[in-house]
């Protein structure tokens, strides 16, 4: 009787240590499945912000094809203005500037503001009075190579 309860006091002991050990693991398993759940918390925090930051340059990617768009308008407008002088090398209306080259089809469509009715008309003044200007302003006088400063020994006159 006496060596079947030490027996039982063995087993039993062997049965604690293994369940402490169980424990033991479990513990271990729960920390390690809290730290990957921060884990997986911050990147998908990190995933979120990375969205955010797509869709803004998204946005400023279209912002700037619209304007662009806006700019190309412009430009050919302020072409045509400018076609109207006479440069003497060119008959006017017939500047280089005056036919754009075919554009590149546009990825955004974006709505055009249209332009005031009196702008056009505003511009032509504008660009007839800087025409005047350089006209009556004085031609600028040439200065010297060198005069006085060592610095600018590397520059030509043109």
């Amino acid at each position: 009787g006496v060596k079947l309860v030490r027996q039982a006091g063995d087993q039993l002991a062997r049965i604690l240590a293994a369940s402490q050990k169980v424990a033991a693991t479990i513990a271990d398993i729960s920390a390690a499945s809290g730290e990957q759940a921060n884990g997986i918390d911050e990147m998908s925090q990190a995933v979120a912000h990375l969205d955010e930051m797509t869709q803004q340059n998204a946005a400023l990617s279209e912002q700037s094809a619209a304007s662009a768009n806006s700019l190309s308008g412009r430009i050919e407008q302020l072409n045509a203005l400018v076609a109207a002088f006479k440069t003497g090398r060119e008959p006017a209306g017939q500047a280089a500037y005056a036919q754009p080259a075919a554009t590149a089809p546009r990825a955004v469509k974006a709505p055009m503001r249209a332009a005031p009715a009196g702008e056009p008309a505003r511009l032509r003044q504008l660009a007839e009075a800087a025409f005047v200007q350089s006209r009556a302003a004085p031609a600028p006088r040439k200065v010297a190579n060198g005069g006085g400063r060592a610095s600018d020994s590397g520059w030509e006159e043109f």
